[in-house]
């Protein structure tokens, strides 16, 4: 969404100091969305950490990749029972664009036919 801070982090996961930009104002972060590669090394790291500093985690299960399709299922079956909720991309893309409706911003479909 328009507003909206993606965080990128170049190491093997992003930590909570990734949360934080560099000016040192807070970005108000409760929920994070942790798509990447590999389910078992980097996106468990990131979701084990996001999870251990409170905040709500949602594993996009499409947006991820392991080197093995066991590693891959028994990795989001493991997140999902103890760290996160696994998510399905349609039901990210829903639960974004919702709380962008909360705050009032104009969904990207009606965004094009508003400007048109």
């Amino acid at each position: 969404m328009p507003g909206d801070s993606r965080l990128k982090h170049p190491g093997d996961y992003a930590t909570l100091n990734s949360y934080q930009p560099r000016d040192g104002t807070e970005l108000k972060v409760d929920s994070l969305f942790v798509c990447g590669v590999s389910t078992s090394g980097c996106v468990r790291a990131t979701v084990v950490d996001a999870f251990s500093n409170n905040l709500r985690v949602q594993v996009v299960e499409e947006a991820c990749f392991d080197r093995t399709e066991v590693s891959h299922v028994i990795n989001l079956f493991d997140m999902n029972a103890k760290y996160a909720d696994v998510v399905t991309e349609q039901d990210a893309i829903a639960s974004i664009r919702k709380v962008g409706l909360a705050r009032g911003e104009v969904p990207a479909r009606r965004r094009k036919a508003a400007t048109a």
